[in-house]
């Protein structure tokens, strides 16, 4: 088992890694179908106006999350034009097509290390890699992302202050 420090490196260089694809295919988005790219980001922002913050997490879902009508995500998409891909870039990529969308509770939080959420939808629990700023008990909107045992906030979580009602 690697120790701890040695781990979370390992985890940022995959997250700048990651950050650094997005970017690109956001790009190539914007280029392709400016148009569609909107509406997925005004799709996450569900009438809200956008502040910077709001608008990059709705650049994020609008990448990974496919729109009403059926048409592949944009990184599907890109994923087929961009050719030959680096090891990890096709790693990321993969983990990018079992993301989810999720509501959940943060079940316990090790401020630093992660936290493990329920989901509401499966009622599964997750372990999830750092969080600063979450409490037992808060709620969570958010894409995952799968990555090895664990799931990473895919670039789009809104913590929600408990308790939280689900309406069934």
């Amino acid at each position: 088992m690697l120790p701890f420090a040695l781990l979370e490196q390992e985890r940022w260089k995959r997250v700048t890694r990651m950050q650094g694809l997005r970017d690109r295919v956001a790009e190539w988005a914007a280029c392709e179908s400016p148009d569609e790219l909107r509406e997925g980001i005004q799709q996450w922002l569900g009438g809200v106006e956008a502040t910077d913050e709001l608008a990059l997490q709705g650049v994020a879902f609008a990448l990974v999350v496919p729109l009403h009508d059926g048409r592949p995500t944009f990184i599907e998409r890109y994923r087929q034009t961009a050719g030959k891909l680096p090891h990890a870039d096709r790693v990321v990529f993969e983990a990018w097509q079992n993301t989810w969308f999720t509501v959940g509770e943060i079940l316990e939080v090790e401020p630093g290390r992660g936290f493990r959420l329920q989901d509401v939808v499966s009622n599964c629990e997750f372990e999830a890699s750092a969080s600063r700023q979450l409490q037992p008990g808060d709620w969570l909107a958010a894409l995952l992302m799968p990555i090895d045992v664990r799931v990473e906030l895919e670039g789009t979580s809104v913590p929600l202050r408990g308790p939280v009602r689900i309406a069934a």
